[in-house]
């Protein structure tokens, strides 16, 4: 019995280390968070000359960057919630089409529309690709060794930040904008290759019967709702305007609304709600939360 005592003991101070499947897939999904991190903030030196070439005054130039944020913020959720569905392999692979057909449809934006559509294809496929890569992460490494492993994913994420409006102040001024888009292509391609190559990570632990398809549309609409008010006010509309008030309002009751639902909602709840009784869980949203405000 000591013997078995120790060796346990023995097993649990060993460092986990990755097989050569785990580290081809691990820098995979690094080189893809930095492609997504890389695309959010290369725009910002770039948009200028973006402007001037699509003859688009300033306030259409300000959607072409909030269209990306909010197309990314809205698909996370549910990127999440249909990987217990149909595999994290699939839908990460479905992400990355997703951005790469926006990319794709950026390079070639000849007016506002077009460019727009883009960013937002871009955006629901970036979303996915951040949340699905820190699932797939914790898919694979050990609840201990985590915080190590982890800081290979947000230091690609931080250097992608980082370098973004240097390159993009770059390409503004020695070539075309459109480089900017072309850039991911490299990304894209060996992404897209290594995803089907890789093996599936997570069990497959629900149906699509068992989606919640209610608290889904309800939360997609309401937070859509709230965050063009929020992104619109004091720029293109004021605070104090119907244009700004209405959607703003609907948003915020849709939101109560089906927070109201989801508690409610017994079997796979689009809102997982016990996760914030538990202050280990709700401290890093709400930090998260603080951190976007300030940027």
């Amino acid at each position: 019995m000591p013997t078995n005592t120790r060796k346990a003991k023995h097993a649990n101070s060993v460092a986990w280390k990755p097989s050569t499947s785990q580290c081809l897939v691990m820098a995979t999904l690094c080189s893809l968070s930095l492609m997504v991190s890389l695309d959010a903030s290369v725009l910002v030196t770039s948009l200028n000359a973006i402007i001037v070439d699509l003859q688009i005054d300033t306030t259409q130039g300000f959607w072409i960057a909030t269209s990306y944020l909010l197309a990314n913020t809205i698909s996370m959720p549910t990127a999440a919630a249909l990987s217990d569905i149909f595999g994290r392999r699939m839908c990460l692979l479905a992400s990355l089409v997703f951005f790469s057909a926006g990319s794709i449809l950026c390079c070639l934006a000849g007016n506002i529309s077009i460019m727009l559509a883009g960013r937002c294809l871009q955006g629901v496929g970036g979303g996915g690709i951040i949340i699905l890569s820190l699932v797939i992460f914790t898919d694979i490494v050990p609840l201990k060794s985590r915080p190590k492993w982890y800081a290979m994913i947000l230091g690609a994420w931080a250097l992608g930040n980082c370098t973004g409006p240097s390159i993009g102040g770059a390409i503004a001024q020695y070539t075309t904008w459109r480089w900017v888009f072309y850039l991911v292509f490299p990304f894209c391609a060996i992404g897209i290759v290594t995803i089907i190559l890789m093996a599936e990570t997570g069990a497959k632990n629900a149906r699509f019967a068992s989606f919640d398809s209610i608290g889904c549309v309800c939360f997609t609409a309401s937070i859509t709702s709230f965050l063009i008010a929020v992104s619109w006010g004091g720029v293109q509309y004021s605070w104090t305007s119907a244009t700004t008030l209405g959607p703003l309002v609907i948003g915020l009751c849709g939101l109560i609304a089906t927070v109201i639902f989801e508690a409610h909602v017994k079997k796979s709840p689009y809102l997982r709600l016990r996760l914030f009784r538990n202050i280990r869980v709700a401290a890093p949203y709400v930090c998260g939360l603080l951190q976007g405000l300030m940027v």
